[in-house]
């Protein structure tokens, strides 16, 4: 096969190669594990990878040896208008435990398909019919007619935002519904997102500034660049191995928790619990505020390092998006702050016992729910203003903390 090896076509062949194998092992994982998520990002990467190919196999000669011209001309390869929206479902299946295939997520790929019978047609009339080459007189590529790349560029930046948003949108629902938050941030996506947005950010200024941009050659560097932020999200994705424990339907009607007759009266003003006078707070806020102290106090909860506000929900019988609005109103904290008010205030209380002459800061910090040091760490100094070992010399209570100041700083 003729293959016209040079820096430009060998660097992304690199690329090419490595975007095969990832999406094949990518299928293997989603298989195994029946994660969706995977499914999708093996379908961006077999994209992807079928994206740059043009301008790998350009650089190679293509363009200008029979028969492997008419291939490119003929074969879509740049699915620009596919592209945008499987990123979209994969960040939304990654990041969403109750996400789920519907016949209105084919919408997305509507415009994809009839760019799809679009190419087919002139593949018809040109190659069947006509035997003749008169869509493609003009020795154009329709994959790389300027329509179609702008097109298919606001596609990459519309749905590029899109899945920024549910990130965001993500976090906000993360901390509203576990004690964990920290540890699930997904920081790794969010990482690659930007980049994403970044890299449309220079192709505009390539465009804007660059009077050359539309000759093929100079578009080498753009699809470098995309080739590696490619890469990065197949293999940081492949190896990521959190299942995400948040719901975007949490705080919706369709909850399971099961409502108490006093929740379905109130159904009608669900938002109505607490009053705009600051002194006469509305009785219904005040009861709720209650229930969840004493399951907080009593009944220890926050010791469970992986509680949600559905085990709350279904330990109270309250549905979490009462639970969520009381602790937003009555405490002014997410729901994630608010369990680590209460780990940070029951290490400072065995710190005041003495216990940490016996037991280390981040084991005291394990017996009082939480599951990691940096959201320990994180927690404390937020309530606290000091971090653990500053707390405990300011403190004063055991002048030999080198041991401890070792493991907690």
């Amino acid at each position: 096969m003729f293959f016209h090896f040079n820096d430009k076509s060998s660097i992304l062949l690199f690329f090419f190669l490595n975007g095969w194998v990832l999406t094949l092992l990518l299928l293997i994982k989603s298989y195994q594990k029946r994660e969706l998520a995977n499914l999708f990002l093996a379908l961006f990467i077999f994209l992807a990878t079928l994206y740059i190919s043009p301008f790998m196999l350009g650089y190679a000669g293509w363009y200008s040896k029979e028969p492997y011209r008419q291939f490119l001309f003929y074969a879509p390869l740049q699915h620009l208008f596919w592209i945008p929206p499987v990123l979209f479902l994969y960040v939304r299946s990654l990041l969403d435990r109750s996400f789920r295939l519907s016949w209105k997520h084919g919408l997305h790929f509507l415009p994809g398909a009839l760019y799809l019978f679009y190419i087919l047609g002139l593949w018809v009339i040109d190659g069947v019919s006509n035997n003749e080459t008169g869509f493609y007189a003009d020795g154009r590529d329709k994959d790389l007619d300027p329509w179609y790349q702008i097109t298919g560029f606001f596609f990459l930046v519309y749905y590029s935002i899109r899945s920024v948003r549910e990130y965001f949108r993500y976090l906000r629902l993360t901390y509203e519904s576990v004690s964990f938050a920290d540890r699930i941030r997904f920081r790794w996506l969010r990482f690659v997102l930007f980049l994403f947005l970044l890299l449309l950010v220079l192709r505009i200024l390539f465009f804007l500034f660059n009077p050359e941009w539309g000759q093929f050659g100079s578009k080498y560097w753009y699809y470098l660049c995309f080739s590696v932020v490619t890469y990065l999200l197949g293999i940081i994705g492949y190896g990521n191995s959190m299942v995400t424990p948040t719901s975007f339907d949490i705080f919706s009607e369709k909850t399971n928790a099961a409502p108490t007759q006093h929740e379905k009266d109130e159904s009608a003003q669900p938002d109505n619990l607490l009053s705009t006078s600051q002194t006469s707070p509305d009785p219904a806020l005040a009861a709720i505020r209650e229930i969840i102290i004493h399951f907080m106090e009593n009944k220890k909860g926050y010791e469970d390092p992986m509680l949600t506000v559905t085990d709350l929900s279904r330990a109270i019988n309250i549905h979490p998006k009462k639970i969520s609005f009381v602790i937003n109103k009555s405490f002014g904290k997410n729901f994630n702050d608010y369990v680590n008010g209460y780990r940070v205030q029951a290490v400072i209380d065995r710190i005041g016992l003495g216990k940490h002459d016996t037991q280390t800061l981040m084991g005291l910090a394990y017996d009082a729910g939480f599951n990691s040091k940096s959201t320990f760490l994180r927690a404390f100094k937020k309530e606290t203003g000091l971090n653990p070992s500053e707390f405990v010399r300011k403190k004063g209570s055991n002048p030999d903390l080198g041991r401890l100041n070792a493991e907690t700083d």
